[in-house]
């Protein structure tokens, strides 16, 4: 199971997925788009930097990327409004920027609450102030989410936890021209430490949602 009180807010999609592998020790880890991106021959992309904490869950889990396309080489190809998994079969999800993405992304979380086994944990993170991005081809961009959005597509679950993204200024940096908005982030992250936590909660890139069924 999670432990809720050790994930530290700013490193959250790290920190999240390692206990969610060790939850899932031995069981289905469903990785839905292929975000971890810890494998350098599955997925759209590879980060090398993942690499090291990637192996530890494949080592750990059975990870499973699934994909609606068959472009990227996922494990299984397949769509989140109708998993192709039995009931209380899966140990752990993680959905990472794919809700914004779907055409009816209530069905797609009622979906993960069908497969995920009891008492086990989901991430999903979504965008709220943050560019449209589609992909021609590969997927449309429908959504943003607000922190009472991510309420209530959470709401099925037994225990959910959810974090901001990012704070106030470096949500507003980010949104800068890609050059300067790479300069100006980490300063707007260094700045954000002196504005309340309640701003940040109203206006951010996104929320992490960590979910146990």
């Amino acid at each position: 199971m999670i432990n809720f009180d050790t994930l530290h807010k700013g490193n959250v999609l790290i920190d999240a997925p390692l206990q969610m592998a060790a939850a899932a020790a031995g069981g289905c880890f469903v990785d839905i788009g292929g975000s971890l991106r810890i494998l350098p021959d599955r997925g759209d992309h590879y980060e090398s930097k993942n690499a090291a904490w990637g192996r530890l869950i494949a080592r750990k889990t059975n990870y499973i990327i699934l994909d609606p396309v068959t472009t990227f080489n996922p494990h299984v190809c397949g769509d989140v409004h109708h998993l192709p998994f039995q009931d209380d079969s899966v140990s752990a999800i993680y959905c990472n920027s794919v809700l914004e993405h779907v055409s009816n992304p209530f069905q797609a979380m009622s979906e993960m609450y069908r497969v995920l086994k009891p008492k086990h944990p989901l991430l999903v993170f979504v965008p709220f102030i943050f560019p449209y991005h589609p992909e021609q081809g590969y997927y449309s961009d429908y959504w943003r989410f607000t922190i009472d959005g991510m309420h209530e597509i959470t709401k099925p679950f037994s225990k959910t936890v959810i974090y901001e993204q990012y704070g106030r200024l470096h949500t507003t940096f980010y949104l800068f021209p890609t050059g300067l908005s790479r300069i100006l982030e980490q300063f707007g992250k260094l700045l954000d430490f002196f504005i309340s936590e309640r701003h940040h909660r109203v206006f951010t890139t996104g929320y992490v949602a960590i979910c146990e069924k």
